[in-house]
C-alpha cells in the first residue's frame, strides 16, 4: 500500500493497486482550520467523529487525537467566526442570451465524464458520463468554479469576484 499527500487539496490517500481511499490525518485537519480562518468562515463540519482514535490505542497519540489537534488549531490561533454570515450580491449579474445548447457537448468535445464549466462566470455547467451531456445550474447565487469543479461563491471563483 503507498500513502501519497495530494498537494492541491492537502490530504493524504492510499492506494493498492487500483483501489484507493481518501482519509484526514492531523496535517490535513490542520489546513482544514486554517482555510476556514482564511476564509472567514463561521465553522467547519467533521463528517465521522468515530472514526478518530478514540480510545487512543491505535495511532499512539492519546485518545481522540484528530478532534484534539483542530480544537488546539482554533484555540491557538484565537480565531473568533464572524457575526453574519457573507453577503450575496444582490444585483443580479446580466448574461448573454443563449439559444439551447445540443445535448452532444460531451461527445463533440471528446469529454467521457466530469464536469465542465458552460461558460466564464456563469452559474451554468456540463455534466458527461460516457458521451451522454446534461446541462446543470448551481442554486441560486452560486457561480461554476471550473477549478474546483463546484458551485461556489462569485468572490471565491477566480476572474469573477
Amino acid at each position: 500500500m503507498t500513502v501519497t499527500r495530494d498537494d492541491q487539496r492537502k490530504i493524504p490517500y492510499a492506494c493498492d493497486n487500483m483501489e484507493w481511499v481518501g482519509y484526514d490525518d492531523v496535517m490535513s485537519l490542520y489546513e482544514k482550520a486554517q482555510f476556514i480562518q482564511t476564509r472567514g468562515l463561521g465553522g467547519g463540519m467533521v463528517w465521522a467523529l468515530d472514526l478518530d482514535d478514540f480510545s487512543g490505542q491505535f495511532c499512539g497519540e492519546g485518545p481522540w487525537p484528530l478532534m484534539t489537534n483542530v480544537k488546539k488549531y482554533i484555540l491557538e490561533s484565537g480565531y473568533i467566526p464572524p457575526d453574519t454570515p457573507p453577503t450575496v450580491p444582490t444585483t443580479p449579474t446580466m448574461y448573454p442570451p443563449t439559444t439551447t445548447p445540443p445535448l452532444t457537448f460531451c461527445a463533440d468535445n471528446g469529454y467521457t465524464s466530469g464536469l465542465y464549466a458552460y461558460a466564464e462566470c456563469s452559474p451554468k455547467f456540463w455534466e458527461c458520463s460516457g458521451t451522454t451531456s446534461w446541462l446543470k445550474e448551481c442554486a441560486p447565487g452560486l457561480l461554476f468554479d471550473d477549478t474546483m469543479k463546484i458551485c461556489n461563491w462569485p468572490t471565491s471563483v477566480p476572474g469573477c469576484g
